[in-house]
Formats: structure tokens, C-alpha cells, sequence
């Protein structure tokens, strides 16, 4: 905030910037639709810009105090180190973490350790967003649920699917919304978000504004798979 009360500065210009582009903004209400209630893939990582006027020390404290502990963080060691070498010049530190005030903490719930949640029904939403050509410049997202992370055998396959369905001029979901007349998007694009359920996800670009609000674009997909 400058001296005359003005939001400012470089990090508040870029997540500016970031909150009001379109491939961010669909994105975030994609996760928001995919994901329900509680959930932290929804989360903003990066912070939002109504929160900066909300953000309190004691907010921060409390984030420090639930999760910077010693029971909540990970060492890595890396080169020939002998197993014994490096227990022996860990064990000060463990000694001293058992006896401070670490020692008397809550046990603390992992995040993302609780399951997935699922919408109970398809999702749709709508929304306006900054755009060079009103007319081409639509974005549509869609997404699945896929299998579980651990799931490799089906995330290789889905991956090779993705591959087949979107990749190529002649792949069949390029043909049927790309090099098709009237074409409903300039350019699709395929990927699996990695979350603990995979995210499967199409995106369509370059999308005619008219096109997207007279077809049915979910059914004209399933037709394809």
C-alpha cells in the first residue's frame, strides 16, 4: 500500500494480472467446481487479492503454529553418507525437539490426507473474462475424476488416450471440434492434474463465442469417446 492508501507494488501487480487472465480464471472456477466443500486443490497457492487487506499476524501465527513442526517436515540426504554417521549427528536435534514445547502438540490432521471430495452432479459454469477478440476468444474447460495417483497402470493409459484423442490433426476430437465447419475452437489441449484422484482435463481455445453458446459441447465430446 503506498502513502496514499493505494494497492501496489510487484507482487500485488502480478497476482493482479494472474486473477483476471483467462486461462487462470477458468482454471480456478474449473477447480472450484470439480472440488466441493472443503478441499485444499481449490486453494489459491499463491494468495488472492481480497485476502491481502484480510491477512492478520495473528493468522500467520496460527498457520506457523498447525504446521511448522517437527512432525510435519522431511529431510533429504543426499551421497555416501553412512546410516549410522547420519543418525548420530541427528540425534542433538531430535533431543532437543522432545524436550520443547514441540512435545505437548495436538496431533495435527495431514492435509490432503482425507478423501477426495466429488461433485454429486455435473457441473456447468459461466463466466466474462478479459479477451483480445470477443468473438474467438472464448476458453471451455472440462474435467473427470480419474483414478487414484497409485493407479499407474490406467494414469500411463489415460495419458496414451489423451495422446490419441487430442494430439494430432487427425485425432479424433481435433476432427470433430477443430477441422470441423463450423469449427468450435482453434486449438485443444489435453493433461491429467496430479492431485491424490487425477484431474482429467480438456481444454478448448481460441473458442467461437456464437458456437459455444448454440452446441452442446459435453454431448458432442461423449459422442466422440
Amino acid at each position: 500500500i503506498t502513502g496514499e492508501g493505494v494497492d501496489a507494488g510487484v507482487v500485488y501487480c502480478e497476482m493482479q494480472a494472474s486473477e483476471n487472465e483467462g486461462g487462470d480464471m477458468c482454471d480456478r472456477a474449473m477447480r472450484h467446481a470439480a472440488f466441493p466443500g472443503k478441499c485444499g486443490y481449490k486453494s489459491e497457492t499463491g494468495g488472492r487479492l481480497k485476502e491481502l487487506r484480510e491477512l492478520t499476524n495473528a493468522t500467520v501465527r496460527d498457520d506457523h503454529n498447525s504446521y511448522y513442526r517437527p512432525d510435519n517436515f522431511c529431510v533429504i540426504v543426499t551421497g555416501q553418507v553412512p546410516l549410522r554417521d547420519l543418525l548420530t549427528a541427528c540425534a542433538p536435534t531430535v533431543e532437543t525437539i522432545r524436550s520443547s514445547r514441540f512435545k505437548g502438540l495436538a496431533p495435527m490432521v495431514r492435509p490432503f490426507s482425507t478423501e477426495v471430495p466429488r461433485p454429486d452432479k455435473q457441473q456447468e459454469v459461466r463466466m466474462e473474462f478479459p479477451a483480445e477478440d470477443e468473438s474467438t476468444g472464448a476458453i471451455c474447460e472440462l474435467c473427470w475424476h480419474g483414478p487414484e495417483w497409485s493407479d499407474l497402470e490406467n494414469v500411463v493409459a489415460l495419458k496414451v488416450l489423451l495422446a490419441y484423442l487430442c494430439e494430432d490433426s487427425i485425432s479424433p476430437l481435433r476432427k470433430a471440434l477443430v477441422e470441423s465447419t463450423p469449427p468450435l475452437c482453434g486449438k485443444i489441449s489435453e493433461g491429467l492434474h496430479e492431485y491424490k484422484t487425477q484431474l482429467i482435463n480438456i481444454t478448448l481455445k481460441s473458442s467461437d463465442v456464437e458456437q459455444l453458446s448454440k452446441r452442446d459441447v459435453t454431448s458432442e465430446v461423449q459422442a466422440v469417446f
